[in-house]
This record gives structure tokens, sequence and C-alpha cells, in this order.
């Protein structure tokens, strides 16, 4: 049963990220990263995801280049990287809170605002290793597929 579970995971993955990999393949210009977190809350079924890269100088703070929530685009915006998730994934390492991140991270407010209960992030970088920003995803439910969402997380970063 293992075995057949992880064929369809793998052929389902497959299959959407052929379908990604096309609809992307045609933009040249600025709506990259909006045509991206569109296409990833369709294909993974997701509430918010975005993708930000550090401010100018400003080691501690992200400013988002898209953020996308079922059906709009959200205006970007800053905030500051200590007391969220993504405090544990800029120039680090994949994170992933499937559940609970508020409780996990109860000083951000936009994960109170937003009423989160799920967040996965991975790191953005240059071609020289340096910390660029981040990619992430926010889902007010918990996240049932987690790993297959870090897996694709991870292809796009």
């Amino acid at each position: 049963m293992a075995v057949a579970n992880k064929a369809i995971e793998k052929k389902i993955i497959e299959e959407s990220l052929h379908d990604l990999a096309e609809k992307l393949s045609a933009i040249r210009d600025k709506n990259f990263f909006t045509s991206l977190i569109k296409n990833l809350i369709e294909m993974l079924d997701i509430d918010i995801a975005f993708v930000g890269n550090l401010s100018e100088g400003k080691t501690e703070v992200i400013k988002t280049l898209a953020v996308f929530e079922k059906g709009k685009l959200l205006d970007n915006f800053e905030y500051f990287l200590a007391g969220t998730p993504c405090e544990n994934v800029v120039g680090k390492k994949l994170c992933s809170y499937p559940h609970n991140v508020r409780k996990i991270f109860p000083k951000s407010t936009l994960l109170k605002e937003m009423n989160i209960e799920s967040y996965i992030g991975t790191p953005l970088f240059d071609s020289k290793d340096k910390p660029l920003g981040l990619l992430g995803i926010l889902h007010r439910k918990p996240l049932k597929e987690d790993v297959l969402v870090e897996s694709i997380l991870r292809i796009f970063a």
C-alpha cells in the first residue's frame, strides 16, 4: 500500500511540475513571481503564497515581491524577521510547521492577523550562496501533504 501511495504522489508531483513549468516558461517579466505563487496556490490548494527578499541594507527585514491569496494579489509589505517562522528560514534551511504555527510563534502579528495555522518556507540564495530571501506558503488549516509541498518549494527555490 505504501509503495502505491508513493507512486501516486510521484505522479502527482511530476504532472503538477510539468503544468507549472509550461505556464511559467512563457513569462519573462516582473509578473514571474506573481504567476509562480498564484500557480503554487492553485496546484497545492493552499491559502497564501509569497516571495520576499531581504530589504536592501537591512538583514532583519523582508520585503515581499509578490503575495497572493486565493483569488487575489495582495499589496507588498515589509516585516521584521524576528519572532516569525521566516527567521528560521532566511539564509538557513527549509522550515515546516504543518500545524500550530501561531502557538509556536506567538509574537508574530502577521500570523495572528491572517489566522494562519501552518507554514512552510524555503530560503533563496544567489549563485554565490548569499541569502536573498525566501519562498513561503501559509495555510489556515493544518497541512496534510507537507512533504509534497516541501518537495515542490525546494524545486522552485
